[in-house]
């Protein structure tokens, strides 16, 4: 727990492979959540804001890798410093993945 944070708080992470600063992006993230409490009338929460960091992209086309990627990581959760592999290695394990109907060795 972040000292001065109470229980209630919530976490924001965000992690980025293009490298852009989180800044713009947080503010939003956290509108929206504040917006989704009111709506809901739940009270509004402190937010922790957490910007690990991640591998970079090798080119604007391989976000999608990357997002599925990170999300696997951080579900099983595995250190983010091993994913170490080529891009198109990512690509086809996906691929494979998904054509025999599992997804993170789970069948």
């Amino acid at each position: 727990m972040v000292e001065g944070v109470g229980a209630e708080a919530g976490t924001i992470s965000l992690s980025d492979s293009l490298g852009a600063q989180p800044g713009r992006t947080i503010l939003s993230i956290r509108q929206w959540l504040n917006d989704e409490a009111d709506d809901k009338k739940n009270p509004q929460r402190e937010w922790v804001i957490q910007s690990p960091a991640c591998r970079q992209q090798e080119s604007t086309d391989d976000c999608g890798v990357f997002t599925l990627m990170n999300m696997d990581f951080i579900a099983r959760p595995l250190d983010h410093s091993t994913m170490t592999k080529s891009t198109a290695y990512y690509r086809y394990s996906i691929a494979a993945d998904i054509l025999v109907g599992h997804v993170g060795g789970q069948g």
